[in-house]
Formats: structure tokens, sequence, C-alpha cells
């Protein structure tokens, strides 16, 4: 064996122990579904905020259902861009404009 090539088997075990794990399909696919949990848990306890501020009579209803409507004005408009159909656009648009409205009912009405 030659010195190039015992430098060589000395080094390559150096060069896999400092290499990072590839970021691959399977992993952005975990991501997204832990964020797509996330979400859904969070949407969850807002539903839940919503109908307890409306059962007490109070007027932050208004806001968490705004925010819940936004929520899914974004999910369909990012579905119109990913499946290019009009119906998701149109439904994203309206959901936005109702959430709009109820914010802005719920900042600056009484």
């Amino acid at each position: 064996m030659s010195a190039e090539d015992k430098k060589n088997v000395i080094e390559q075990p150096v060069k896999w122990a400092n290499r990072r794990p590839l970021y691959d399909e399977r992993d952005q696919e975990i991501e997204a579904r832990a964020n797509s949990k996330a979400l859904g848990f969070g949407a969850g306890c807002l539903e839940l905020f919503t109908v307890l501020c409306a059962v007490k009579g109070e007027s932050a209803w208004r806001g968490g259902l705004a925010l819940l409507l936004l929520g899914m004005s974004a999910s369909m408009l990012y579905r119109s861009s990913a499946y290019e159909e009009k119906p998701y656009l149109w439904g994203g648009l309206l959901l936005g404009a109702l959430g709009a409205t109820l914010l802005a009912w719920f900042t600056f009405g009484s």
C-alpha cells in the first residue's frame, strides 16, 4: 500500500463522520404533515374559543371567526395555485373578503 492510499483510507472515515444526513422527500413530507397537524390543532382551539365567546356574549367571537375564515381562505388560495382551478380561487376570495369584513367589524365596531 502506498503512502497516498494510506492517507485516503485514514481520511475516509473523517469525511463520513462530518457528513450531515440528507434532507429528502420523506423529511419534507413529515414536516408538511407535522405543520398540518399543528395548524389543525390550532384551528380546533380557535373554534372552541369562538364558540365559548359566542355563548358568553363576548364580542371576541367575531375575531375568532374572522381568523378561521382567513385561514380557510389561505388554504383555498393555495389549492387554487396548486391545482389551477377557478372554484378554489373564487371560494378563497369570497372567504377572504368575509374574513376581512368580520375582522374590520371586530376591530373598529362597537
